[in-house]
């Protein structure tokens, strides 16, 4: 792939006032979902060309989930520097989504521990740091650090929300990341809010459909067939559940074993 140097980008006069040198990409992941944090990597490459290892560098979202684990260590041994910063859904829920992503900016800036001469940030927006920054619209499909930036900040939230899937595996984070899918608003409409789910999200969502105690029969029921390994037992177990569940149920009960079978490959 063929990068940008950001430098091209940005207007003559405003990098003439800076010493053209060490430069660092910012990006964030998990601006949009409904439950989660919100995480947000700083990374400084070497001067390209890049390593054979990073060959298939790109904005993370174009990067298959198998992928990016290995691309990330692959990151973080070339580097010269980076950072991750991670920021709550409490703290999302109490200084709004823009200035939790902007702090999670600062706090991978600040762990990075590299002075450099300027920072580029994708998107149109852009975090209070303490040396030049210049923002850059789909800056991750365009300059490498952006690019290695988003695959380690998308790296790291989906290990925490896979982590927050051990503890409610009911949702389906493992599968949907907290992003606002079909499956995940079902659950959130069936069984309400889990403790990790941003309030200021979901206040238009409608929730608790089902009673406390068929919300605890359904919970239950899919915490048990996602301990299942094999398919043979899933399925028995599924249609002896059904009539145990609302028919409202049936619906995420299926979803479940549709993410299952396709994920264990049976």
């Amino acid at each position: 792939m063929q990068w940008l140097d950001p430098r091209d980008l940005v207007d003559a006069h405003l990098w003439h006032e800076s010493v053209p040198g060490l430069w660092a990409g910012i990006d964030e992941a998990g601006r949009g979902p409904l439950a989660g944090p919100v995480v947000a990597a700083c990374v400084v490459l070497p001067p390209e060309p890049l390593p054979a290892c990073l060959d298939c560098l790109n904005d993370s979202k174009k990067i298959s989930e198998e992928v990016r684990p290995r691309l990330a260590v692959s990151i973080r041994e070339v580097a010269l520097g980076w950072g991750v910063g991670v920021v709550s859904h409490e703290e999302i829920d109490s200084i709004n989504v823009l200035q939790a992503t902007f702090k999670a900016m600062k706090i991978a800036y600040d762990q990075m521990n590299l002075d450099v001469d300027c920072v580029f940030v994708d998107g149109n927006q852009l975090p209070d740091l303490p040396c030049m920054t210049h923002s850059i619209i789909k800056g991750d499909s365009k300059v490498a650090s952006i690019a290695a930036a988003s695959v380690l900040a998308k790296v790291e939230r989906d290990r925490l929300m896979i982590k927050a899937d051990e503890v409610y595996p009911e949702y389906g984070f493992r599968w949907h990341k907290g992003y606002g899918t079909t499956m995940h608003r079902e659950a959130l409409s069936l069984l309400g809010a889990c403790p990790i789910h941003r309030q200021s999200f979901i206040t238009r969502l409608e929730l608790l459909s089902l009673g406390e105690q068929e919300r605890g029969v359904l919970s239950e029921i899919l915490r048990i067939l996602r301990s299942m390994e094999s398919c043979e037992q899933r399925h028995t177990f599924s249609l002896e559940a059904t009539t145990k569940i609302p028919s409202a149920g049936h619906r995420l009960l299926q979803q479940h074993l549709h993410c299952l079978a396709k994920e264990k490959g049976r």
